[in-house]
């Protein structure tokens, strides 16, 4: 069976298409019900026949005025967000939409929850990719099969969700579970959302599981029910992983991948031709796209109006001219000469604090010591030392990157940097698809009580 939104003559869309209101005219009253839906709150119609809901305002598919539950199912619509509005659309659900799954509906710019956009799973799957833009149409499909819950916007997979036979969930999200129920859309917020071109069609039951990641309270599940972005923003398209293997992987893992490409005096990408190339040649793809800036010479090598096509800059101090003038990439041991530990100490300290004032969003890498330094890591790291870079960092009003790699810098740092207000990133910087979920990020998190509000918004210059 196919419900199209359209084509209900008899239903209540019908009754509205045939009145071309526009917004603000008369509306229905609360929990009329004609044809297969149920309309409740301020409906009316559009110019052009799309159906306006205000805020709160809901049309849900009841079982009882349509068959029978739904269970497996493809879904598809049309939806404009007008001003900002957010939206969402349920399933599994029940008359009030409170229980199942929700499909957001945001493409606002300036929402307080900036990971959780169009295409998001609420709760389990969020999303920090605006892939559609407020004011303009949009089109929204979602399948649902077995255990499996697959999310499109504008033609771009987003979500790819196998729910394990035991989920986590927290307990005010207990009845976020697949099962059978309503499918229904809401406006939650803000002057109203427009939905045409509603399809529905059931699907026979799948028998078939989808493998599915474990869940814990810990994990990577653990951010989204905690409504915390899960967001690696250190990512490379480098070794085995492409565009198309990063995009599989972070679906599986629910991790936002953000791609990075390395830009620099050493870097294939040296001027803004190349980096501009990047950019389009990736634009279109359900990630943030970040510049990671090498060397001490990008500023020049990439100008502020290509640095500004890309969501953030980040650039970390592994690169410099030490003091006999040799250039030093700190993680290659032979161009590493130490005559004195703890003078090359300050020097790094000394290089570390100059890099703070470059023109970058993001400190990467922030307490890296070279193989010859690294065992003495807690020693060399004095209080007077960490001190300064983070008098530096505040200054400079640059975030700083919690490494997943390097698994640095430690919660003594990461504390300090909260108490002066410095916002954060996670990242793996990887150098190919063999790398985790972000396990020393989350452990951070949780020894420092990092909060939503603390980590680094990367959709500012989306």
């Amino acid at each position: 069976m196919i419900l199209r939104m359209k084509n209900l003559a008899k239903g209540i869309f019908g009754i509205l298409a045939a009145m071309s209101l526009s917004f603000g005219a008369a509306a229905f009253a609360a929990a009329e019900k004609s044809g297969n839906w149920t309309i409740s709150g301020k409906v009316v119609t559009a110019p052009g026949g799309a159906l306006l809901l205000s805020k709160g305002a809901s049309a849900v598919l009841k079982p009882e005025l349509n068959a029978g539950a739904f269970k497996d199912f493809e879904m598809s619509f049309k939806v404009r967000t007008l001003n900002g509005s957010t939206g969402f659309a349920a399933f599994h659900s029940d008359a009030e939409l409170s229980k199942g799954y929700k499909i957001a509906i945001d493409n606002s710019r300036d929402s307080r929850a900036w990971w959780r956009k169009t295409g998001s799973l609420l709760g389990v799957r969020n999303i920090v990719k605006r892939m559609a833009n407020d004011g303009e149409w949009a089109e929204v499909k979602a399948k649902v099969a077995g255990n499996l819950v697959e999310i499109f916007v504008n033609g771009k997979q987003l979500v790819e969700y196998a729910e394990p036979e035991e989920p986590y969930r927290t307990p005010e999200n207990s009845d976020m579970r697949l099962g059978e129920g309503a499918i229904g859309v809401k406006c939650a917020s803000g002057e109203g959302i427009e939905i045409k071109d509603f399809k529905v069609r059931r699907l026979k039951p799948s028998a078939v599981r989808a493998e599915a990641e474990p869940e814990s309270a810990d994990g990577i599940i653990g951010l989204h029910q905690s409504d915390f972005p899960a967001v690696d923003y250190h990512v490379h398209l480098k070794g085995d992983l492409d565009a198309r293997k990063a995009q599989k992987q972070s679906r599986k893992y629910g991790i936002n991948y953000i791609v990075a490409v390395n830009c620099g005096k050493d870097f294939p990408v040296n001027n803004d031709s190349l980096a501009i190339e990047f950019i389009e040649r990736n634009k279109s793809e359900p990630y943030i796209l970040a510049m990671q800036a090498e060397g001490r010479e990008w500023m020049n090598l990439i100008t502020k109006p290509a640095r500004e096509k890309f969501a953030y800059v980040f650039t970390d101090g592994m690169t410099f001219e030490d003091r006999d003038g040799s250039r030093v990439h700190l993680w290659v041991p032979e161009e590493v000469k130490i005559k004195d530990r703890q003078a090359y100490m300050d020097m790094i300290v000394e290089k570390i604090c100059g890099v703070l004032g470059e023109p970058a969003d993001i400190y990467a890498n922030a307490t890296y010591l070279p193989d010859a330094l690294s065992a003495d890591y807690a020693k060399l790291w004095t209080k007077e030392r960490r001190q300064k870079v983070l008098d530096a960092l505040a200054k400079g009003g640059m975030a700083l990157e919690i490494s997943a790699k390097y698994e640095i810098p430690d919660a003594e740092f990461i504390k300090a940097a909260k108490a002066r207000g410095i916002k954060f990133t996670f990242g793996s910087n990887n150098g190919d698809s063999n790398f985790g979920k972000l396990e020393y990020c989350l452990k951070m998190k949780r020894e420092c009580n990092i909060a939503p509000e603390d980590m680094y918004n990367p959709t500012l210059r989306q």
